[in-house]
């Protein structure tokens, strides 16, 4: 766990967090809040999110026990709800690109080319020269 300092933080308590919490910071200078019960799923998920994806990379180039964990972590987690599973395919894949029939030629699909940066990515974009840009 990185060195704590103080600061303002959003931050899931974890048993690792209160150990060094306990252990670095006088108690009267440490402000704690119990979760509010409408957004407990947000700092729950984030940490979740994080623990998975490090799990994940820890298994880098094995894909099926890649496949495996987020099948069994699903699995647990529909246990709790009353959702449907929706388990990862094996070999695992990624949807990039639905085509819409083109207009012109019968049998042909448009589909609009990629950008640069991964949809699912938030970066700044500067519109500095070599960088990606919009428009």
């Amino acid at each position: 766990m990185p060195k704590l300092s103080p600061g303002l933080y959003e931050k899931l308590i974890t048993e690792a967090l209160a150990s060094a919490l306990n252990e670095d910071f006088d108690p009267d200078f440490v402000e704690r809040e119990t979760l509010d019960r409408a957004d407990a799923h947000i700092l729950l998920a984030r940490h979740l999110y994080r623990e998975v994806e490090r799990s994940l990379g820890q298994l880098a180039g094995d894909t099926a026990q890649q496949v495996a964990l987020a099948n069994r972590i699903l699995q647990t987690v529909r246990q709790f709800t009353d959702e449907s599973e929706d388990a990862v395919v094996d070999p695992p894949e990624a949807l990039h690109a639905i085509g819409a029939p083109h207009r012109r030629l019968a049998g042909a699909a448009t589909v609009p080319p990629r950008p640069s940066i991964p949809l699912g990515t938030s970066d700044l974009l500067v519109n500095a020269k070599q960088e990606p840009r919009v428009g």
